[in-house]
């Protein structure tokens, strides 16, 4: 991704999981920023929550971020980056 402006960031995932024990975690550039983050059972596929990771500092220009999951069944529908102040 193209990061316009470097800083501290929130990062969002929008999940859904029908059963408890999901995880993923997030690689910045090669460097893992969140291991083991919690995906929790929403109740249903359709049922979709936010789970975040604060305080990311992000650098300028080109990063590459990889998400994976690292256990459990779960949904991922989207990743939002929102600039914190």
């Amino acid at each position: 991704m193209q990061v316009t402006k470097a800083g501290m960031y929130k990062l969002r995932f929008q999940v859904t999981s029908d059963t408890a024990g999901g995880k993923l975690s997030v690689h910045i550039n090669g460097t893992v920023i969140k291991k083991d983050l919690v995906v929790p059972q929403t109740g249903g596929t359709k049922n979709w929550q936010w789970v975040e990771i604060d305080n990311v500092r992000l650098a300028g220009g080109k990063q590459t971020v990889r998400v994976y999951g690292d256990g459990g069944v779960f949904g991922l529908k989207s990743v939002a980056f929102v600039r914190q102040k």
